[in-house]
């Protein structure tokens, strides 16, 4: 005999919002669960009910808990951040699913921490100026430089870029200002910046080199001063006037991180400049030590000259691909194969002592803590060691 197959009712427009959500198409689908695509068509419009075991498969897929399609309406979340990846010569790849899980999970992880920066009593330090499209970004950068309290003199006796993107990530932090990094494929995006009712994130690409991601960390930043969320691929080229809104806030946010990082009033009486000026053959060896001195990339130093007028836009020209390539040659990907350290690289000290500090307070339960860290129970004495020392 036969055993009957059970179909659940369920509105069938929750379907297809959760596979919408985390940008799959049907042809994946399909693949995945080994039917038709007629067959998905028919369970998105409701012209046939799921069985529990094909609904526990899209579940798993579409990272919904189960009891989310039981639901009568489509639950409301926020959107994603807006798409700032129009810049010209740049063709922006589609948002896969690693880009959508990722966003979300930076959405609930700062809904998270600000319930427990608050349960804390650590306060919401993060009170951004109100700035627009405007105001001069090198004078914006200027107050936010002494906002943050980072002498230049400090930065540049930092060893190297790694030292200033895991300092630079602290500074961010004591402002309430989460850093995290996702295996996002480079080809989509650089970086994204979400707010709102949690604590402020700017994700980042692991996969991006280490000084394109401290130049994507203060372009998001000023995507906050601003007021506007953004998935972007920056790039240092000032765009020329008469361009978008979107492309205006681009150029904005870019000039912004220039200036931050790289101040005019140091660069200008440093005496590589000086040297440059006397001799312009120097220009790729200033460009290295430039990029060394400020511990950012020598694709950022390259345009802080051209942007300042130090050189000529024919310089530019004639080194910006040779530049580029030969930083790119230079970079070595290594990844810490301390098991342990990985929430610090991910999430960072910040978060991490947070959930911690919170579940040994009894805020969270301990399952909450290695499921918000990506972490297992046998790794997180070791964890707490790193962080706490002991």
């Amino acid at each position: 005999m036969t055993p009957k197959i059970f179909e659940v009712d369920i509105n069938p427009y929750i379907l297809k919002w959760a596979r919408e959500s985390v940008g799959i198409k049907k042809e994946a689908v399909s693949n995945k669960i080994k039917k038709p695509i007629e067959f998905l068509n028919d369970l998105e419009t409701g012209k046939s009910k799921p069985t529990l075991g094909v609904l526990r498969e899209l579940s798993k897929y579409y990272k919904r808990p189960l009891a989310v399609f039981f639901l009568s309406e489509i639950p409301k979340e926020p959107p994603i951040p807006e798409d700032f990846r129009t810049l010209p010569d740049i063709d922006s790849a589609p948002l896969s699913k690693k880009t959508y899980l990722a966003i979300r999970k930076a959405r609930r992880l700062s809904s998270i921490a600000y319930e427990l920066v608050d349960e804390i009593g650590l306060g919401i330090k993060l009170e951004t100026n109100n700035i627009n499209l405007n105001d001069n970004p090198e004078e914006i950068a200027i107050i936010e430089r002494k906002r943050f309290n980072v002498n230049i003199h400090e930065q540049i006796n930092w060893n190297d870029e790694n030292v200033a993107f895991k300092n630079w990530r602290d500074v961010l932090s004591k402002f309430n200002i989460l850093v995290f990094q996702f295996q996002i494929p480079l080809e989509e995006l650089r970086g994204f910046s979400i707010f709102g009712k949690g604590l402020p994130v700017i994700g980042l690409s692991s996969y991006d080199w280490i000084g394109a991601r401290i130049f994507t960390i203060f372009h998001e930043y000023a995507h906050f001063l601003l007021g506007e969320e953004g998935i972007c691929i920056p790039s240092e080229e000032i765009l020329k006037e008469g361009k978008s809104n979107k492309e205006k806030i681009e150029s904005f946010c870019n000039n912004f991180s220039e200036a931050f990082l790289v101040p005019k009033s140091f660069l200008l009486n440093d005496e590589a400049i000086r040297k440059l000026k006397s001799n312009s053959n120097m220009l790729s060896n200033s460009i290295i030590q430039l990029s060394r001195k400020y511990k950012v990339s020598r694709y950022v130093i390259l345009y802080r000259l051209l942007h300042l007028e130090i050189i000529s836009r024919n310089q530019f020209n004639r080194n910006i691909d040779r530049l580029f390539s030969e930083e790119r040659k230079e970079i070595k990907r290594g990844y810490d194969r301390i098991v342990a350290r990985k929430p610090l690289t991910k999430y960072g000290s910040f978060f991490t002592s947070l959930i911690l500090e919170s579940k040994n307070k009894g805020l969270i339960t301990l399952s909450d803590s290695l499921d918000y860290l990506s972490i297992k129970l046998k790794h997180i004495e070791k964890l707490e060691s790193l962080i706490f020392g002991f």
